[in-house]
């Protein structure tokens, strides 16, 4: 990214954080007298702001990295490493697969900011009332036994991610 040579720090990122931010650049001006300019889109968006606007020569010098875009950004130029600012004080308290999944060719790429870990809940009765003794062991396993759930007409979703049901 390229670093502006405005009076303030340009961040581009989805509208899930904005007012995160916003309140941060609040605090970060009452403190460094530095003003943020906090650019959002909705994520399905922000991709394309992130790549177009640096591509195209805009003063970014921050922006929303998904995991996903890591490998792409990293590999094209649009981020830069992080390394240098990543030290052992700064890692306090960051699980190691936070950072993990922000490198690329060996270098961290990003610093996570929120946790976006997705979780998994099993509901024991109805895994017993379609005749499973154990959870999946494997994401070939939980496709086919959600699915089965489903047939047997036990759950009408076997699998649900954010707002959408899927079958492998």
């Amino acid at each position: 990214m390229t670093s502006s040579t405005n009076s303030y720090i340009c961040i581009i990122t989805s509208t899930d954080f904005k007012a995160f931010l916003e309140e941060l650049g609040k605090q970060f001006e009452e403190e460094e007298g530095i003003k943020i300019n906090v650019i959002s889109e909705a994520y399905d968006n922000t991709h394309n702001k992130i790549t177009t606007g640096v591509m195209g020569g805009s003063a970014v010098d921050m922006a929303y990295l998904d995991t996903i875009w890591t490998a792409e950004f990293a590999a094209s130029g649009i981020a830069l490493p992080l390394d240098g600012y990543l030290t052992d004080e700064a890692r306090e308290g960051i699980i190691d697969a936070g950072i993990d999944q922000l490198v690329y060719d060996g270098k961290a790429y990003g610093i996570p900011y929120v946790n976006n870990g997705k979780w998994m809940f099993l509901q024991k009765r109805i895994l017993k009332d379609g005749g499973y003794d154990e959870p999946p062991a494997t994401w070939e396993e939980l496709f086919a036994m959600s699915k089965d759930l489903a047939d047997q007409g036990l759950v009408k979703h076997g699998i649900l991610y954010g707002n959408r049901w899927f079958w492998a």
